[in-house]
């Protein structure tokens, strides 16, 4: 009942218990313990709205934002379609300003994060570049160099169709780190990963 609880909401935000109760045929109980769990998730929030008369407010149920993500979104098609165009309609030289100015944006982002810390601690940190808490993301260190290894790109459907915009990360990590940075494996090249070579600083060695 949760699914179409949801679907519900997204239809009608802002809907009843007893709204919700009388559409499903249902108890209001039945009704309260599905939307309960679904708060506690973190799907549905919960308002009180204050009646025309006198009286208790009444409790309307809308979708979180996470809530309104468990439904279809056309992102990665719209994201495609972006970088096409930026890649069809702009010379070389304009595309490249472009995407300076994303490699700009996240490294103001990570500057202050990675202040004071070691080169190693920066790398860790580094591990959620594209994700909080990333799973498939791993420091790798072998015969003294340091790899980042990304095993679950979020950007893939993107990036299949469009390479060029990797070197988004390739250079944000550069900056961050101040060293040199190549990409050795690639989603794009059949290796089931993207694999970050790290050289590290002459002082940090």
């Amino acid at each position: 009942m949760k699914r179409e609880l949801l679907q519900a909401l997204k239809k009608h935000s802002g809907a009843t218990l007893q709204e919700l109760a009388r559409q499903f045929s249902v108890s209001r109980e039945a009704v309260r313990k599905q939307l309960f769990a679904l708060e506690a998730e973190g799907y549905v929030k919960v308002q009180m709205l204050r009646r025309k008369t006198s009286g208790r407010p009444t409790a309307a149920y809308t979708l979180t934002p996470a809530g309104d993500e468990l439904f279809p979104r056309q992102y990665d098609e719209l994201a495609i379609q972006l970088v096409e165009a930026i890649g069809t309609s702009l010379q070389p030289k304009q595309a490249r300003k472009v995407f300076d100015v994303l490699v700009e944006k996240k490294v103001r982002f990570w500057q202050p994060q990675l202040k004071d810390l070691s080169f190693a601690k920066k790398i860790q940190a580094l591990k959620k570049l594209y994700l909080d808490d990333d799973a498939y993301m791993e420091v790798v260190e072998k015969n003294g160099n340091l790899y980042l290894v990304e095993s679950n790109c979020p950007y893939l459907n993107v990036a299949m169709r469009q390479p060029g915009l990797c070197n988004v990360t390739v250079n944000v990590l550069a900056k961050l780190l101040d060293s040199d940075v190549e990409r050795i494996e690639k989603f794009q090249d059949g290796h089931g990963r993207c694999t970050f070579a790290i050289k590290r600083p002459r002082n940090q060695r």
